[in-house]
């Protein structure tokens, strides 16, 4: 492969032009501290010729972060994406593990996110305001025979209820 790097140990950035030893995929490297740290992006030709993002500095199919496939299926957290856009999350946590958009301003902070309560598995969105002070979520509670609920809570569906759609259609407000 090809390395282009500066002759100075205070700047020890590299990037790497190479194929891996074992599967030779080609993909390029930014490293740090002495070639040992950084990402790479290339094509997996052993995975379809998937187009993958890794923090690796030795190859993309292992510690891959985010695949292209070759019909236009981008996974973040997965190599085999099914839909346009697919995110898995191997964190439990539910701050961790779904999708967040907010604006930078703290004049607007208004956020929405879309995630699975990391102890009952609840899917649901949230729409806060502020770092989470005030809030509604709107999803599906799992551990109450799967029923649709609207709370005042950025946290989960099953506290602070205000509203519960039941499966066979009944409506509960205050209940």
């Amino acid at each position: 492969g090809l390395l282009v790097k500066q002759n100075s140990s205070s700047y020890p950035a590299v990037i790497g032009i190479q194929t891996s030893s074992t599967s030779q995929d080609p993909f390029i490297s930014f490293m740090v501290n002495n070639e040992t740290t950084g990402w790479s992006y290339g094509v997996d030709a052993s995975d379809s010729n998937k187009l993958k993002w890794a923090y690796s500095t030795s190859d993309v199919s292992g510690s891959t972060r985010m695949t292209l496939t070759n019909d236009g299926k981008l996974g973040i957290g997965t190599t085999s994406p099914g839909a346009p856009l697919e995110i898995e999350c191997a964190d439990s946590t539910s701050a961790s593990n779904g999708l967040f958009v907010k604006q930078s301003s703290t004049s607007y902070p208004a956020r929405l996110t879309i995630e699975t309560d990391g102890s009952s598995q609840d899917p649901y969105m949230t729409f806060q305001y502020s770092s989470g002070s005030y809030g509604w979520s709107y999803g599906m509670d799992n551990s109450d025979y799967s029923k649709l609920k609207w709370a005042y809570s950025t946290s989960a569906v099953s506290t602070n209820t205000r509203m519960t759609l039941t499966n066979d259609g009944k409506l509960g407000i205050g209940t």
